[in-house]
């Protein structure tokens, strides 16, 4: 009671718990970042296959989820102790169930592909012909044939 009648005693000013709700959703998008940005650099630097960053994320999320249900109880458990109950808190709840999942909207193959052409500044390669150049090496029956091919770059 004596945390309640604290907290309904302050008043609340809307332009912060604008800022705060404005930082909190710039903070999803951010650790999604983050989070991309880690598995890429698994794909690319650390030479993972699609198939192991998968497992990475099933088993980071497992971790994740399981670490927030602990700190979930940890302060339950506090406030039960200093006789607080924890269901007269208003938002707590909402703040547990709210800790975003770090790969949420990044589950699979083409969410990821997506996510870093929308936000990474990705440009897809662009096929570049060099020239062409003939073969004499081919025959076609008895007869010896030219077969034209093209030397391409991509950038």
């Amino acid at each position: 009671d004596r945390f309640m009648s604290l907290c309904t005693s302050i008043p609340v000013d809307k332009d912060l718990e604008h800022d705060v709700h404005q930082l909190l959703e710039t903070d999803v998008h951010e650790q999604r970042k983050k989070s991309c940005s880690y598995l890429l650099k698994l794909k690319e630097e650390r030479m993972l296959s699609q198939v192991a960053v998968n497992d990475v994320v099933e088993g980071t999320r497992q971790v994740f989820h399981h670490t927030v249900s602990r700190l979930r109880a940890a302060v339950e458990y506090k406030l039960a102790n200093n006789g607080i109950d924890p269901s007269s808190v208003e938002g707590l709840n909402e703040t547990f169930t709210a800790c975003i999942d770090p790969f949420d909207g990044l589950e699979t193959a083409y969410k990821q592909d997506k996510f870093v052409a929308e936000n990474f500044g990705y440009v897809e390669p662009v096929q570049v012909s060099l020239g062409r150049k003939y073969h004499v090496n081919r025959f076609s029956g008895t007869k010896r044939q030219k077969v034209l091919k093209s030397d391409f770059f991509y950038y």
